[in-house]
């Protein structure tokens, strides 16, 4: 019986941190994963930080770009972080397309912040106001 307490709780904290993430997010977070084959670590997003090496002479070179960015997400055309996500539902979805990494045609419309792969999504009460 002691042994049953732990294992209900740890089952009762996961179904609760998973209500707090939408069915969207799961899948997104699901499709970067799997299909764009994205591994989040501790350099996503986090610019690097540049110490003065005073034993090299050469020109400095900074970036404000981080090592690995995490894929762009385009909600409705507009760029939009994973937590905006938690706001949608899959049922109010239209279309969900990813763009592998290295995409040519994703980098020449939206850069270097795309190098990691893309999620277009669209609304389906966004697709309504564009007709």
């Amino acid at each position: 019986m002691k042994l049953l307490i732990p294992i209900v709780l740890l089952s009762s904290y996961m179904t609760c941190s998973a209500q707090n993430t939408s069915d969207l997010y799961m899948h997104v977070d699901s499709l970067i994963h799997n299909e764009i084959q994205y591994v989040y670590d501790s350099t996503t997003d986090k610019q690097l930080e540049y110490k003065w090496d005073s034993t090299k002479v050469a020109r400095a070179h900074f970036s404000s770009f981080s090592p690995n960015p995490s894929p762009l997400i385009i909600l409705d055309g507009l760029k939009t972080d994973r937590s905006e996500l938690n706001k949608y539902t899959l049922d109010q979805v239209s279309s969900i397309v990813c763009y592998k990494k290295r995409d040519i045609k994703m980098q020449a419309l939206y850069g270097t912040s795309s190098k990691n792969g893309v999620v277009l999504i669209v609304t389906k009460r966004f697709k309504r106001t564009i007709k």
